[in-house]
């Protein structure tokens, strides 16, 4: 079994680029373990996982697997999910390690990822095989690097900085600029100019961004406390409107980076639609990247990167290209 192709099948089935990790280092594994699978780090969302490749076992039971991997995890750190890799299951295992919480991966066949998502089919396997090398979404991090290159108007130059005002780590920082450098569309090796950048960037948007928002809410205005107010920033068509001469929505729209609005929000009164005394508040995968206290234009535009609506399509065209003069 591969374990690149394991990675690879992942990264099709969930959006956000997988990357593939330094060898793991089995010295420090049970000689038992070492000679028996082979090993490889991945990273992706920002978490780490280890892949565990299965295909020099010769049918380990339910029992000795979960052994295994419990001792990988103690030699490891307990807080890295191990991932088995087979070449194939019977249905008797795949029901075996589901019923455990093992995941698991068949390259082209079936995936279990308790902390990411599930997936179990074969009927995929076609369309995999078709779509394996083609272009990927980038993930939430970079896309978060690439909009503060744009917004500042400067390579990266200090990780340390970038990871305070975005608000992750520093090795997430160093994974998005190895994601970024890796990828034709994101490179900025060998770009002099900012302008060109993005301008790169915009004209390739719709392939690589997946998008800042990972949901939107209905909360009452007036349970809404003073430090989740100071958080709050003007988002989607408020912003837009503020920009462009499109009509402002019924209700005001504001986003937040979702992390502070779990932090933030315990007190706050969700309804389930538009409503007098009703916001909406956008939650978005990554700090947002913002002029004073609201969004950014060119976070405005991948924000309605894939929008249907002709008035926004049009007002995103005239706001863009009133940005790149």
């Amino acid at each position: 079994m591969n374990i690149e192709e394991a990675a690879s099948y992942i990264e099709f089935n969930f959006s956000g680029k997988v990357l593939l990790e330094n060898p793991f280092p089995t010295s420090k594994l049970p000689l038992y373990l070492s000679s028996t699978y082979n090993f490889r780090m991945i990273s992706y969302s920002d978490h780490d996982f280890l892949l565990m490749d299965c295909s020099k076992t010769i049918e380990l039971s339910i029992p000795s697997l979960e052994k295994h991997v419990r001792k990988v995890k103690e030699v490891c750190g307990y807080d890295i999910e191990v991932i088995l890799v087979f070449d194939d299951v019977t249905k008797y295992l795949r029901n075996k390690l589901i019923e455990k919480g093992v995941s698991f991966v068949v390259p082209g066949k079936q995936i279990f990822l308790p902390t990411v998502g599930r997936i179990f089919t074969e009927k995929r396997m076609n369309r995999y095989s078709k779509q394996k090398d083609s272009i990927y979404k980038i993930s939430p991090t970079t896309e978060a690097l690439i909009l503060e290159i744009i917004c500042s108007n400067e390579f990266p130059k200090h990780r340390s900085e970038l990871a305070r005002k975005l608000d992750v780590s520093e090795m997430s920082i160093s994974r998005a600029i190895k994601e970024m450098n890796s990828n034709e569309i994101t490179s900025y090796n060998n770009v002099e100019d900012i302008g060109d950048f993005t301008k790169k960037i915009i004209r390739n948007a719709k392939q690589i961004f997946a998008g800042p928002i990972m949901k939107k809410i209905y909360v009452k205005r007036d349970s809404i406390q003073k430090d989740l107010w100071r958080e709050l920033s003007v988002s989607g068509e408020s912003a837009l409107s503020e920009e462009t001469m499109l009509m402002r929505p019924r209700v005001d729209v504001f986003g937040i980076m979702n992390r502070k609005w779990k932090v933030l929000s315990t007190d706050i009164e969700e309804v389930p639609h538009e409503d007098l005394g009703v916001c909406q508040v956008e939650l978005w995968r990554y700090q947002l990247p913002k002029i004073s206290n609201r969004v950014h234009p060119i976070a405005l535009y991948i924000m309605f990167i894939n929008e249907e609506d002709e008035r926004i399509e049009k007002e995103m065209e005239i706001l863009v290209e009133r940005f790149l003069r």
